[in-house]
């Protein structure tokens, strides 16, 4: 079994397939990436989509010329390789079993990556209506 939280579940993603084959036929193998999902989505504050623009970045001080661990997604998106480090992007080229825990509010995602302030972690009674239609 594969699994990690958070960046943690991100790296899940990412590894799923390369892991899943080094194991032997006879063994079952599992990925759970825990909460790994981070949309790319605009930040209401700033218009921009800021996790986005943290991967292209990341991108262009690592070794860009092997991609990504999905060679799939790579070849999907040659332009665009920022896609193969979104969850939601590179979820259709995985192909061992998976499952995808994943809170129904990450709080930490509405915050830092959407730019919404209000949940409490519970419950987005504190919300406005607008920030609810953008959740």
């Amino acid at each position: 079994m594969l699994s990690g939280e958070s960046a943690g579940g991100l790296a899940a993603f990412h590894w799923t397939d390369y892991l899943a084959a080094k194991v032997s036929p006879s063994t079952k193998f599992w990925s759970i990436p825990d909460s790994g999902v981070f949309i790319d989505a605009p930040n209401k504050l700033t218009g921009q989509n800021s996790y986005r623009i943290w991967f292209e970045n990341l991108l262009k001080l690592s070794n860009t010329e092997t991609g990504t661990p999905i060679s799939a997604c790579n070849q999907a998106y040659p332009n665009e390789l920022w896609k193969c480090m979104f969850a939601e992007h590179i979820f259709k080229f995985i192909n061992a079993p998976i499952f995808t825990p994943q809170s129904l509010y990450d709080s930490w995602s509405l915050y830092n990556i959407i730019g919404v302030r209000c949940p409490d972690h519970q419950s987005l009674t504190e919300c406005s209506m607008q920030d609810r239609e953008r959740i």
